[in-house]
């Protein structure tokens, strides 16, 4: 129950982490075109790179795309292996939600 306790606390973290990195027009601007109105194709590849479970090359595709910024623990922590593909997987997609969703009508984020 703990690590499942604390497994949706990072993944909520995360997703946090995600939202205020919109606040960072450099990073934010790595994974969405404000112009298209989508996310890049970097945001695609990562998506796909998780769903295949590739976490080296996830962490690595994460690790160019943060070059030169800080880069989250929170977010190093989800390539721990002591976590299920499966958690890994919405720790990466929590991220991912948080940067690359949509905001709603009133501002605030869906």
């Amino acid at each position: 129950n703990f690590s499942l306790e604390h497994s949706g606390k990072l993944a909520e973290k995360l997703r946090s982490i995600g939202l205020g990195l919109r606040n960072n027009k450099d990073i934010y601007e790595r994974f969405y075109d404000e112009d298209k109105k989508r996310p890049k194709g970097i945001a695609y590849r990562i998506m796909e790179l998780t769903r295949l479970g590739k976490r080296s090359e996830v962490f690595f595709t994460l690790l160019n795309e943060f070059q030169g910024a800080y880069f989250p623990k929170e977010l190093a922590h989800a390539f721990n292996p002591v976590y299920s593909d499966e958690l890994f997987k919405t720790f990466i997609y929590s991220f991912l939600s948080g940067i690359l969703g949509e905001k709603t009508k009133e501002g605030g984020e869906e």
